[in-house]
């Protein structure tokens, strides 16, 4: 909810001042708020700290978003501890350029991370960033903008096991206005080692980071969703379930709406979390009011819905925060192993959607792989003019000597990581400028970035058509684990064929002017003199 505030030297009773106030000329400023609150806000005093934050890096003014990593080594601890929740810790100067910061468990020992606890950093997933930090994918700690913190319930606990585990702080900034600053920001995480009964896990379900999760121009309200696939939670989550606690839903500055579903044998269930009112700038995780038990073969879908009236061009799935996202951060437990559980459209049923059947040069097989990252692109050459990305990653090679399970790991670890951009969107590097279309023939002689901006997205029934076809259609699935592999080859799926969820019918509570209750107020007085008098006469009359 938004929560619009003023001061006064006089309250508020009557009539003229309340319309006055009406005139917006008197109010102060808007908080968003979630009106049940934060349930568990325990005395911080018994717990022992541990300050994870950036050693004075500095923020070029060349780059409007930027990703970078830092690996730390576990606090001084010599036996499993728990940690019990953490609050952030910004800079004055810096708080309103830092977007999102995650904090994750790296797989990998003292003889591997050991040498990299005194570097200041690097790049996230960028070429100056080490290989072994890919393996750090296991989220701990999840913090996004306008978020005060979160503490876990009194029987959960995200498990440190001991003085050499290392742990990867990524932190997005996003810097539009091209400020050159030094920043220290990070989290404050609080431990324990009076463990709790249940060791928590937070794992990351929703799409897939890619281009091909487009959100077509001038929309009032376009909506995508993801598939987190029943093989993956039949494989992975214990016979009685997982219990989930909080959700963090995340998306970018075209989101309004978001949502958290729950499928059991094609019947969906209470819906886990739910945004209607999105404000990218307050991104609280929701503490749920009753726990929610995910059993195996349950299916999760995320759903997002975006709002792009003001936007001329279409916008792409991506890290950049004028790209778009649809994650939800879940806590739950008891812990397993899954660190996320992605989808995103198949490569064919992607471009077959827009009717295209041929590129030049390229069969589909071919532009697939170059989209899974399963070989090198050998797409038109790009001058350096044209590249926007600070770094480039490079893309897992085609070897013989590889196997296609090693390959399949190799493209989910590419297809994660985040990318850095520079404030040229108008010539940022993108793949579907580089793919010449051949058939059918009346859309030769264009590129795909060329066809898709064409398009007539102003016709709401292609643009529905094309809505309900990428949401129902097929979705490939990823079941991602904390070392970096996958549970399950990837696998393609219809989009589940579920009923509904109907909530319960509640009476409905309305909001009422302050004026309004004033006069309520007189009329219930002056009934009462009516009834009174009325009273009198009757007695008078017997």
């Amino acid at each position: 909810m938004r929560m619009f505030w003023t001061m006064s030297d006089r309250d508020p009773i009557d009539r003229q001042y309340t319309d006055a106030l009406k005139l917006g000329s008197s109010w102060k400023g808007t908080q968003s708020f979630h009106p049940k609150g934060s349930k568990f806000k325990p005395n911080t005093d018994y717990y022992k700290r541990w300050d994870v934050t950036m050693d004075n890096l500095r923020i070029k003014d060349d780059v409007d978003t930027l990703y970078w990593c830092k690996i730390f080594r576990a606090p001084k601890i010599f036996k499993k501890n728990h940690i019990v929740g953490f609050v952030p810790l910004l800079n004055d100067d810096t708080k309103r350029l830092v977007h999102h910061m995650l904090l994750y468990e790296c797989y990998g020992g003292p003889d591997i991370m050991e040498q990299y606890v005194t570097l200041k950093g690097a790049q996230c997933y960028g070429q100056g960033m080490p290989d072994d930090w890919n393996k750090c994918v296991s989220p701990v700690v999840t913090w996004a903008m306008g978020s005060d913190g979160q503490f876990l319930p009194d029987h959960i606990g995200v498990p440190i096991e001991g003085r050499e585990v290392y742990y990867m702080l990524e932190v997005h900034y996003d810097n539009p206005t091209l400020k050159k600053v030094m920043d220290n920001s990070g989290v404050r995480v609080y431990y324990t080692e009076f463990l709790r009964p249940n060791d928590a896990g937070i794992m990351a379900v929703g799409m897939a980071v890619s281009p091909m999760h487009i959100v077509p121009p001038k929309q009032l309200a376009y909506r995508t969703a993801s598939l987190c696939d029943k093989d993956c939670t039949n494989v992975i989550f214990p016979e009685r379930g997982i219990k989930i606690t909080s959700v963090l839903l995340h998306a970018h500055l075209a989101s309004r709406q978001l949502k958290l579903r729950h499928v059991r044998h094609d019947q969906e269930m209470a819906i886990i979390a739910q945004d209607d009112r999105y404000d990218y700038d307050y991104q609280q995780a929701r503490e749920l009011s009753k726990e929610v038990t995910v059993f195996p073969g349950d299916e999760l879908i995320t759903e997002c819905v975006y709002n792009t009236v003001d936007r001329p061009q279409l916008t792409h799935g991506g890290y950049s925060a004028k790209q778009e996202m649809c994650l939800a951060f879940v806590t739950y437990y008891p812990r397993t192993p899954l660190a996320s559980c992605f989808s995103m459209t198949p490569v064919p049923f992607f471009f077959e959607t827009f009717g295209v059947q041929q590129f030049l040069d390229y069969n589909m097989e071919g532009v697939e792989k170059i989209f899974l990252k399963l070989t090198d692109s050998t797409t038109k050459s790009i001058t350096p003019s044209q590249i926007t990305t600070t770094t480039t990653t490079a893309m897992p090679t085609l070897n013989n000597a590889k196997t296609l399970d090693e390959l399949n790991q190799a493209h989910i670890a590419y297809l994660m990581k985040p990318p850095s951009f520079t404030i040229d969107d108008v010539d940022e590097q993108n793949l579907f400028k580089d793919l010449e279309i051949m058939e059918p023939v009346e859309f030769q002689n264009k590129t795909f970035q060329q066809h898709l901006e064409n398009l007539p997205w102003e016709d709401s029934l292609l643009t529905k058509t094309i809505e309900r076809r990428l949401i129902n259609g097929k979705h490939m699935t990823f079941c991602r684990l904390h070392n970096d592999t996958l549970a399950l080859m990837m696998n393609t799926y219809l989009f589940p064929n579920f009923t509904a969820y109907t909530e319960p019918k509640t009476s409905n509570v309305e909001c009422v002017p302050l004026s309004n209750k004033f006069e309520n107020s007189a009329l219930t007085v002056q009934s009462s003199y009516v009834l009174i008098l009325l009273c009198i006469a009757l007695i008078y009359v017997y």
